[in-house]
């Protein structure tokens, strides 16, 4: 620690440390000029090196445990982060599912996925619309409750879909219940992937009271215009798109234009 010891031309071993450099200085006790023994000196010298030494494995010790500390608290800290991201994502994975599967369960149409001609996932509706339980339908090929009048139309939609052909994606089809009531619905089919494979995803809507109340106007129309046919007056009727729809015979003798001829103009 003396500094005078520079002024008496030392032997000078220099450090370099991260933020300077040392220089360690050392002369003999007795000054150059006393005798000293070549074993001490080069013992002195020794120890001046190996205190050099150790005082730089020391700093660099220190400076690597700083540094490695450093790294840790970084790690860490980017650790918990990534943590947090991963249980928000789950957190909002499970929200999305649940909220998926309570839209799914409470929808108010049939939602079934057929793949391989089998039925791989039925909601809730679709078990009241067939009045099958889960466990019977999927043991059943798809096709078995649908109306025998339409089960070729159905099949061959479906493996068209399969084949990637460009069909109707909404028709009427019938369905025969558990009960053996025949019911009218409307089918609307996508085509997906299901657990790797193709498959058909498919909304059925009962429309069973629309068909009825079709079928009742039908049955009215026709007996309107029978009793229209026979009027003594002549008498025409046109629809809401100014269509003519009855032309009645009173109207053929005064006119001279036969039905045939006017329907539908």
């Amino acid at each position: 620690g003396n500094k005078s010891v520079f002024d008496s031309e030392p032997v000078i071993y220099q450090i370099d440390l991260p933020d300077g450099k040392w220089e360690l200085a050392g002369i003999p006790a007795g000054g150059w000029n006393k005798p000293v023994q070549g074993p001490l000196r080069l013992f002195q010298t020794s120890g001046l090196i190996i205190l050099a030494l150790i005082t730089a494995l020391t700093f660099f010790i220190s400076g690597q445990h700083e540094n490695l500390s450093l790294a840790v608290i970084t790690r860490t800290r980017d650790l918990n982060r990534e943590l947090i991201e991963r249980k928000n994502a789950e957190d909002a994975l499970r929200v999305s599912e649940e909220m998926h599967r309570l839209v799914v369960e409470n929808a108010n149409e049939a939602i079934v996925v057929v793949q391989d001609g089998y039925y791989k996932f039925l909601n809730a509706k679709s078990i009241q619309l067939s009045g099958y339980s889960k466990d019977e339908l999927v043991l059943k090929p798809f096709v078995e409750i649908i109306h025998p009048d339409d089960k070729e139309k159905v099949m061959a939609n479906y493996l068209k879909r399969l084949n990637g052909e460009d069909i109707p994606g909404t028709y009427d089809i019938r369905i025969i219940d558990k009960n053996g009531i025949v019911k009218w619905v409307e089918i609307n089919s996508v085509l997906i992937s299901w657990m790797g494979h193709p498959a058909t995803l498919n909304f059925l809507n009962d429309i069973s009271m629309r068909k009825v109340a079709e079928e009742n106007q039908q049955l009215i129309n026709q007996q309107l215009l029978g009793i229209i046919e026979f009027l003594p007056d002549a008498t025409f009727v046109i629809d809401c798109v100014k269509r003519v729809i009855a032309w009645n015979r009173a109207l053929e003798e005064m006119t001279g234009l036969a039905k045939e001829n006017i329907i539908g103009k």
